[in-house]
């Protein structure tokens, strides 16, 4: 047990006993005391004769004192070392301040988490047991916890605020984009492409496309609206033959089933 908490065989710093030199708990420098010294080191026996540890005393009366209250100091100590049982080693952490259970850990969501940003605390509860599988004292649970989630909620923070400049640029641009094309277009020429672009989204966007549109934004995409533009006019009357002429004369669709009519695909 070499390797244990407390190393009983060097008592010198276990407590203040006075100065231990004289019987009055006084430790002087004069001749006397040393002559008194020498005298009751004498009766020790060899090495411990010359060790400079026995200077302090004045008298073996001394050297007793010292002992009993190293001894008070150590009764309620705990010596583990090399094959310490798990209970052993168990109460020495408790003695250090680690809970008997994993759940009195006091942790939880710290005061300047993220506003909006849901506190996840079962992870809480898989740290408490993590903690507790390491020994850890409560005063070092604590002090890590709170160090990860100040990390954490400062890395959220920073990407939330990110996120947000992101979407506001994107609306900056999409609104900018969307004033490019009415200058362009002209009011009445906004309007009459708006109703061409809709009427494109409606004959060849599929079942649930403008729904899709909405949910997403990309109904108000400037990009998707000139793209939809352009297919209604590109298209114009032109039509898909499958077939059925409902709706079409037969003489204009003669010989043409089967085939996209737009007039650049006519073209030789």
């Amino acid at each position: 047990m070499e390797d244990g908490i407390v190393n009983p065989g060097n008592t010198g710093d276990l407590g203040n006993t006075g100065n231990p030199g004289n019987e009055g708990g006084g430790t002087s420098t004069d001749g006397g005391n040393k002559e008194t010294s020498a005298a009751w080191k004498a009766q020790l026996k060899g090495d411990l004769k010359d060790n400079e540890f026995f200077n302090q005393f004045g008298s073996v009366t001394d050297v007793g004192k010292y002992a009993l209250d190293a001894q008070g100091k150590l009764k309620d100590a705990i010596i583990i070392g090399e094959g310490a049982s798990e209970d052993e080693i168990a109460k020495v952490f408790a003695k250090l301040g680690k809970p008997e259970k994993p759940e009195e850990y006091k942790i939880g969501k710290p005061e300047n988490w993220p506003e909006n940003v849901p506190y996840d605390v079962k992870s809480d509860q898989e740290f408490q047991k993590v903690a507790h599988s390491l020994h850890l004292t409560g005063k070092q649970a604590e002090g890590l916890h709170n160090w990860y989630h100040e990390l954490l909620g400062r890395a959220i923070k920073e990407q939330v605020e990110g996120n947000k400049a992101a979407a506001e640029k994107k609306e900056t641009d999409r609104v900018n984009a969307i004033n490019a094309l009415k200058v362009k277009w002209g009011d009445e020429g906004w309007k009459a492409n708006i109703a061409l672009a809709s009427r494109a989204i409606d004959t060849y966007g599929g079942e649930g496309f403008r729904d899709y549109l909405e949910e997403t934004g990309l109904g108000n995409d400037p990009r998707m609206i000139n793209t939809f533009v352009s297919i209604g006019k590109a298209v114009g009357e032109d039509v898909l033959v499958t077939g059925d002429a409902s709706g079409i004369t037969k003489e204009r669709l003669k010989g043409r089933e089967g085939r996209l009519t737009y007039p650049s695909m006519n073209k030789k």
